[in-house]
Parts: structure tokens; C-alpha cells; sequence
């Protein structure tokens, strides 16, 4: 006969065997990937919802800009170019870079494939913009373009100063009118398209020029203030308005169970 603790021993053996892991399982599978989903998609609808909410606001922004845009544009573009290469500057020789931006898009800042800009030249075009005096936001364009441009050539090197100049030039224009001062801010993107160009020359083996160089910039100077959403795109970022990557990284920040 069985002790009173054998019993009970054997009992709670009996239904502890019997029962081990079944609940567990049971749970484990009724509810797996259950909360995952849920806040996948949760993440994933506050995504689509942030980009939709940027868009709206970008188009919003690129409405408003686009009478301003369409006048400063073509004139920024002829100072700049002028400033860099003076008289050997021809403005309607530029289109020798068209081919460079066959494929973009006109949410092409969205996925840019130029270098990548930099914090410093953003900061240093932003303190342009809101310089007190007209040496002192040159001076700021100035050292935002060495950031955004360094010298990995010797060509590079030649056309390096006469780059500040056209920098400081279209810094001059847009500075004029209150309503384009702001528009300092896209510097850093229009010089990263620069660099993009150049690059790609330099690559090909030519050999870069004032002339070349002057080209280049109006080349970029159109193509961002030339079209109301880039430049928009532009200066949402340059304000760190950037939601495609701050919701992505929110989306990788998921409770864990």
C-alpha cells in the first residue's frame, strides 16, 4: 500500500506528464506570430501613413514654390555659370549633361544615387541663408561647397575655386528677395549633382575645365530649381524633414514578446 506522500507524488507525476507542454504548445501556436503581425502592421500602416502625409506636404510646398521657381531658375543658373568660367561660359552648351538624369524620376531626391550629402554642408548653406551680410553668407557658401565637393583629382583641384565662386554667386542671387533667401538652403543638393557630374568625367578620363565646370553647375541649378518638387524635396531635407528612413528604422524597433 502506497504512503500517503508516495500517492500524491504519483499523482502530480501523472498529470504533470500528462499535461506538460500541451498548454504551452497550445498557447505557443494559438498566438505565435499573433502579436508580430499585429504590430508589423501597425509599423508598417504608421509608415505608408508618415509617407503619404510627406508627400502631401511636399506637393503642397512645391506649389508654392513653382511661380518663384520658374523665374529664378534660368537667371540663377546664367550667374552661376558666368561666375565660374566668365565669357567661355555657354549656357546653351549644357545640355551635354542631359543624358546623366535620363531616368530620374520626379521624386528622384527620394532615392538619390548622388553622394551623399553632408550634415556640415547642410549646416553651412542653412547659416548662409540667414546670414546677417551679404560677405558673411558667401563666405558660409563657400566653405559648404569644399564640404560637399572634396578633391580626390587633379582636376578637381583646377576647378575647385572657380566651383566657390559660382557658389557664391547664385548665394547672391537668391539672397536678393526675400521670398528665394531660403532657397540657399538646396546649395548642398545642387553641388552634389555637381559632384556627380564632374565625377563621371573625370572617370571617362577628360579633363575638367572653368568651361566645364560652369556647365555643370547651371546643368544642376536647373535641374533642382528647375522643378518645384526637387527643390521642395531639397529643402525639406535640408531641414531634416526626412520621414521615409526615420519611419523604417521605427518599423525595425519592434516589442519583443
Amino acid at each position: 500500500m502506497l504512503s500517503r506522500q508516495a500517492m500524491q507524488y504519483e499523482f502530480e507525476n501523472e498529470f504533470e506528464n500528462e499535461y506538460e507542454g500541451e498548454f504551452e504548445n497550445e498557447f505557443e501556436n494559438e498566438y505565435k506570430g499573433e502579436f508580430e503581425n499585429e504590430f508589423e502592421n501597425e509599423f508598417e500602416n504608421e509608415y505608408e501613413y508618415e509617407q503619404e502625409a510627406f508627400l502631401g506636404k511636399l506637393r503642397t510646398l512645391a506649389r508654392n514654390l513653382a511661380p518663384i521657381l520658374k523665374r529664378v531658375a534660368p537667371v540663377a543658373a546664367r550667374i552661376a555659370g558666368t561666375a565660374i568660367a566668365g565669357s567661355q561660359f555657354e549656357y546653351e552648351y549644357e545640355s551635354e549633361f542631359e543624358n546623366e538624369y535620363e531616368f530620374e524620376s520626379e521624386y528622384e531626391s527620394e532615392y538619390e544615387t548622388v553622394p551623399q550629402i553632408t550634415a556640415i554642408a547642410k549646416a553651412l548653406a542653412s547659416m548662409a541663408s540667414q546670414a546677417q551680410n551679404e560677405a558673411e553668407a558667401e563666405a558660409f557658401a563657400g566653405a559648404a561647397t569644399a564640404a560637399a565637393l572634396p578633391i580626390k583629382s587633379a582636376s578637381m583641384r583646377h576647378v575647385s575655386p572657380h566651383l566657390v565662386k559660382g557658389s557664391a554667386a547664385l548665394t547672391r542671387t537668391l539672397r536678393k528677395s526675400s521670398s528665394t533667401r531660403h532657397l540657399v538652403k538646396v546649395l548642398p543638393t545642387i553641388l552634389a549633382k555637381v559632384r556627380k557630374l564632374l565625377e563621371s568625367k573625370v572617370a571617362r578620363g577628360e579633363t575638367l575645365t572653368p568651361a566645364i565646370a560652369a556647365r555643370a553647375m547651371a546643368h544642376a541649378i536647373k535641374k533642382v530649381l528647375g522643378n518645384p518638387m526637387k527643390a521642395a524635396s531639397a529643402l525639406s531635407q535640408s531641414k531634416g524633414h526626412y520621414p521615409s528612413s526615420r519611419a523604417a528604422s521605427r518599423r525595425k524597433k519592434q516589442p519583443a514578446f
